[in-house]
């Protein structure tokens, strides 16, 4: 079942404050990213708008955010409404929107593990290799496919996650997010590392890359290092990289 984002826009935005987000995948996804000062950047799956923002407030010239859901990017240009960036915000599905610009940069967020069969995944990774000029770089965070197979590790995170089939190439994965006024339900595909690189380099991209996560002093001030050390062993997403020569 594909997970609704119209109906959980609102409680979604919470999200954003989560430790893992704000210390872990946040500091380690822009140091990916790189230098962004007079570059283009395209956000696929922004969501409501959080790395959109992030990226634009790094200095990038142009940043285009793009998402399925029209309550996701409602919110998100109520955001740049209140706090004008520069941003585009735009309704598309990444699987089917063509060449929107030439970018330096395209990044997806949690965009892969909504991928339900291969030629989905294979759609994404067109969509991006088309939207990047040559020797721009994608950027993306996606499950892990080498995740703890005890799911229950990352209760203590906030996160609980099932896949009732097992961890199979493919498999549906239904992750329940924990947050201060209740929860979310998101369902996703989980995909081996094979699939990924396999489809990746299939539709031209090259030098894949899978970055570890890094704490930032802030979060281990917060947080100390006992509290990250099952997370940072076997996290539950990883950074990917590629890029088009």
């Amino acid at each position: 079942m594909r997970t609704d984002y119209d109906e959980i826009a609102s409680n979604y935005k919470q999200t954003r404050s989560h430790p893992i987000k704000q210390y872990v995948e946040a500091v380690t996804f822009l140091k990916v990213l790189g230098r962004v000062e007079a570059k283009s950047v395209l956000d696929l799956a922004c969501g409501e708008g959080y790395y959109t923002r992030l990226i634009k407030q790094q200095g990038a010239a142009q940043v285009v955010g793009v998402d399925i859901s029209a309550n996701m990017i409602s919110h998100a240009q109520e955001m740049e409404n209140g706090v004008p960036l520069g941003i585009e915000y735009r309704v598309h599905d990444a699987t089917n929107c063509g060449q929107l610009g030439d970018f330096d940069r395209v990044t997806a967020v949690s965009l892969f593990p909504y991928a339900s069969t291969k030629q989905v995944l294979t759609a994404m990774c067109q969509t991006m290799y088309d939207n990047l000029r040559p020797g721009g770089k994608l950027v993306s965070i996606t499950i892990n496919p080498h995740i703890s197979e005890n799911l229950g590790i990352y209760e203590q995170y906030g996160l609980r996650m099932f896949a009732d089939d097992g961890l199979r190439d493919g498999a549906s994965m239904t992750a329940i997010i924990d947050l201060p006024d209740g929860s979310i339900k998101l369902s996703n595909n989980y995909w081996v590392q094979e699939t990924y690189e396999e489809t990746l380099q299939s539709v031209g991209f090259e030098k894949i890359i899978w970055h570890p996560y890094q704490v930032s002093e802030e979060g281990l001030a917060a947080y100390g290092e006992e509290y990250w050390k099952d997370f940072l062993v076997r996290p539950y997403t990883l950074i990917l990289e590629c890029q088009k020569l």
